[in-house]
């Protein structure tokens, strides 16, 4: 599966790795994995398709796997909560393993374009 991020995320992914020391490697693979992605605000409307093709496939991957861990905070992962076949197995790995349903905030609330 691939990668799609804003262009200020890599940025924002090279200061924790610095930051970091406990999760350098992992948090360096995932820079790794968006260097060599585009920026979908650089996408033509072919690869916003594929791309998107391409999510809904990993996202149903997902939805059936035995296990999966995520961290509640963007709205797939919260969607992957809820629709999971068996939700009890979708596990939060920054904290408790249920979702707050009280909290209600805009999920782009940092997006700057």
């Amino acid at each position: 599966m691939g990668v799609i991020f804003c262009k200020g995320e890599l940025e924002s992914l090279n200061n924790a790795v610095l930051q970091n020391r406990i999760n350098k490697h992992y948090i360096s693979t995932l820079i790794d994995k968006m260097n060599k992605s585009k920026p979908f605000q650089d996408m033509n409307p072919d690869e916003i398709y594929k791309h998107t093709i391409d999510f809904f496939k990993g996202i149903d991957i997902v939805l059936n796997s035995n296990i999966c861990v995520t961290d509640y905070q963007s709205n797939v992962s919260r969607f992957i909560k809820l629709a999971h076949t068996n939700s009890d197995h979708v596990y939060d790995a920054t904290r408790d393993n249920d979702i707050n349903y009280d909290n209600k905030v805009c999920p782009s609330y940092t997006w700057s374009f």
